[in-house]
């Protein structure tokens, strides 16, 4: 009985957190002279110190960036333009808010709340990312024959873009960037 007790509280504490940042959200100041990526990025910086680590629901954040009185529908064509809209609206976050965006499928999306959750949740993506980059370059610049390039400035460009590569490529480079286990987590607490 106690577990089902325990579950159950979780349970309304989780929709409470929803509840919370929806009852929030219906108090942004709304900016109408902002473009539609200015406006999501100063409702999520808004959130972010509000309701801090809370993801809001796309249609939730549609209401409140438009003025809507009532709440659209998930799967209407107007939320799904707001999904178009993350590549500008994160960069918006980076250099006006020094935040990242946090977008969870299904769920709904945030602004990060500092330094530890830039590097929780969104640093180490982009480290991977880097990472496959990085390997697709190395294998185009396989393919080509430095030597068969006739233009002096892009043959000179394609030399000095291998040695930095290999720089890149070296076992101690990679190490360096990518993310701690989670088995260095313990170690922290104890100190």
């Amino acid at each position: 009985m106690q577990m089902v007790a325990t579950t159950s509280k979780a349970l309304r504490e989780g929709r409470s957190r929803v509840k919370n940042i929806v009852r929030e959200i219906s108090k942004y100041p709304l900016d109408e002279k902002l473009s539609m990526p200015k406006r999501i990025a100063h409702c999520l910086d808004w959130c972010a110190q509000e309701c801090p680590n809370q993801y809001v629901p796309f249609q939730i954040l549609l209401k409140a960036v438009m003025g809507y009185g009532k709440t659209p529908n998930a799967n209407s064509k107007e939320v799904e333009g707001l999904r178009s809209k993350w590549t500008p609206v994160r960069r918006i976050l980076l250099e006006q808010y020094q935040r990242d965006l946090v977008v969870e499928r299904g769920v709904g999306v945030r602004a990060t709340d500092g330094s530890e959750d830039v590097a929780k949740n969104t640093l180490g993506v982009k480290v991977r990312r880097f990472e496959r980059s990085k390997q697709a370059i190395e294998k185009t610049l396989a393919i080509v024959d430095v030597s068969s390039i006739k233009d002096k400035q892009l043959r000179t460009w394609v030399g000095e873009l291998r040695p930095a590569f290999k720089m890149l490529s070296s076992p101690d480079f990679v190490k360096k960037l990518l993310p701690p286990r989670d088995d260095g987590a313990d170690e922290d607490k104890k100190k």
